[in-house]
């Protein structure tokens, strides 16, 4: 599994408790005379930074995606005048090891959150739920039939759906599914792709949009035409 894949399932809204709705941060949100290092960052890595948090001391943690993987960036701003403090900036790198031990430190929380809130408990796919999925999706069969076949109620055949087309959208990004431009299954692939995109929040949402756009542009489809 990649990095880029594993960050990635961290970073839904209900496995990471709430960091998707962390704010995208662009290079004209911050100060660069007070905080250049950030500043240089964010510069780099345009699109791809996101405000996790803030505190009374202006003290920021944002999470950046660069081309060397994912990291954490603790920063203070530089204060001006007679105090003049410089700008304090770390940043911490996540390599394999740091992934995998943020996994699982965070299942057991996120589980907890979820007990604690009085969510209803996820949908499981199983067995039924890839059979609906390939019956509708790939055979046609309506969910209103499937919802008679199973004994369910549609709204129920529609979560259990809405589950394996996300499961099936992450199967396109680890490569997992056939997306080559001459096969039978290529435009519900993308269909699935612009599903996942429009029901995600950020960053999950720009990860999806990537890939669709990339095979948008190398079969000069257009993503209205789905």
């Amino acid at each position: 599994m990649s990095n880029d894949y594993r960050v990635k399932r961290f970073l839904r809204e209900e496995q990471f408790m709430g960091l998707a709705d962390g704010k995208l941060i662009h290079i004209d949100d911050v100060d660069k005379l007070t905080r250049p290092k950030l500043a240089d960052i964010i510069a780099i890595t345009e699109g791809r930074s996101y405000l996790l948090s803030q505190d009374e001391e202006e003290r920021l943690l944002v999470l950046v995606k660069s081309d060397g993987g994912w990291g954490f960036i603790e920063d203070s701003p530089a204060t001006l005048g007679e105090e003049n403090r410089p700008e304090q900036y770390k940043a911490i790198v996540l390599d394999n090891a740091a992934l995998e031990s943020l996994a699982k430190l965070i299942a057991p929380l996120v589980r907890n959150r979820r007990e604690s809130s009085g969510r209803p408990p996820k949908y499981s796919v199983g067995e039924e739920g890839g059979y609906i999925f390939f019956q509708h999706i790939y055979m046609g069969q309506s969910i209103k039939s499937l919802a008679a076949e199973f004994k369910m109620s549609p709204t129920t055949v529609q979560k259990l759906l809405n589950i394996a087309r996300r499961e099936a959208a992450d199967n396109i990004v680890e490569g997992n599914l056939d997306m080559s431009p001459d096969s039978p299954n290529f435009f519900k692939h993308l269909k699935i792709l612009k599903w996942a995109m429009e029901h995600s929040e950020s960053p999950v949402k720009e990860v999806y949009g990537e890939f669709l756009n990339k095979f948008l542009t190398e079969t000069g489809q257009k993503i209205e035409n789905l």
